[in-house]
């Protein structure tokens, strides 16, 4: 039987979650639907009509399966409206808290029932839905479609910015709690796939690179991502992941003057104690990530592309009189 959780405000049935939308390990696909069960404006139509519906009232919650499911639909336009849908649904709920805040209990947790209020409880089950999406997206950035890529990519970085304004995490004295830090890597992770030249959608993403907070924390980021992997592939030469990455941190303008750096993607009242605003702290971890990947063998047409900028764009941002 299915869990029932009731209140004057809150009464519906928890539909069980569809396994396909759980979280997918080391990149694997998930099986996109086969066919198209109606037009592409019958399918947005539905999709809008399912949104109101979910927005609207707690008791639809539900719906939020059937919109999940077109984020495995093969027609491109149905894709898309799906991607635009979960866009607007989460950030609504985002905006409205409705999103439990703090450590996720497993969704199979059968104490949950006698620990939680029916609030938390549905708070919970709307969280999970919301790792489900992340989840799909991250899948999408690797569609063979541009577009569905860069749409997927750009309602990423809206959670992160979204989840910088309303956090998912409780308040603590650390200072990722103003920013998605989290998010972001599995935007990152999207952005330098082993197999795939990425180039046109780290383009794409340059944009969000003209932020100070962004530039900061994709250079740890990065810096994190290309350990892990050369360590994984135990050090073999990996031509088109390294061309991912040096394009992406090749595209990483550094700041010359502190006082240049003021446009951050998430708002922040106070910064003064914050490390990311401080360019000592960005030559920190922008040294980090070149060394990081210098350190592993390249191919040689990439070390020739490094030659090229390193002088320039590369040495002038290392740090020298600080070591």
């Amino acid at each position: 039987a299915l869990p029932i959780y009731g209140t004057a405000a809150l009464a519906f049935t928890f539909r069980l979650p569809v396994p396909l939308l759980h979280m997918m390990s080391g990149g694997q696909k998930r099986a996109r639907r086969s066919g198209s069960r109606a037009g592409g404006e019958e399918v947005r139509s539905t999709l809008e009509a399912t949104l109101e519906a979910v927005l609207q009232s707690r008791k639809n919650a539900n719906g939020i399966f059937d919109i999940l499911e077109y984020l495995e639909a093969e027609n491109e336009e149905e894709l898309l409206s799906a991607v635009r849908t979960c866009n607007r649904l989460f950030g609504t709920l985002l905006e409205r808290r409705e999103l439990f805040v703090g450590p996720l209990p497993e969704e199979e947790d059968e104490t949950l029932a006698a620990s939680c209020s029916a609030e938390d409880k549905y708070k919970m089950w709307m969280r999970h839905r919301y790792n489900s999406c992340v989840n799909c997206l991250t899948d999408l950035m690797g569609h063979n479609s541009f577009q569905v890529q860069e749409l997927a990519l750009c309602t990423l970085m809206k959670f992160v910015q979204l989840e910088g304004k309303y956090p998912l995490v409780k308040a603590n004295l650390e200072e990722h709690y103003h920013f998605s830090r989290e998010r972001l890597k599995l935007v990152v992770e999207g952005l330098l796939p082993l197999d795939r030249d990425s180039a046109l959608l780290i383009s794409r993403f340059q944009e969000y690179l003209d932020y100070v907070d962004v530039r900061y924390y994709v250079m740890s980021v990065i810096n994190e991502n290309v350990a892990r992997v050369m360590q994984k592939a135990k050090e073999a030469v990996l031509p088109v992941y390294q061309q991912n990455v040096f394009f992406l941190i090749s595209s990483i303008s550094m700041a010359s003057d502190e006082k240049d750096m003021v446009n951050y993607f998430v708002k922040r009242a106070k910064r003064d104690e914050w490390k990311v605003t401080k360019l000592k702290e960005h030559r920190r971890v922008f040294e980090r990530m070149w060394l990081g990947f210098l350190k592993h063998k390249l191919h040689l047409s990439l070390y020739k592309k490094v030659l090229v900028i390193f002088h320039d764009s590369i040495l002038p941002h290392m740090r020298s009189e600080e070591h």
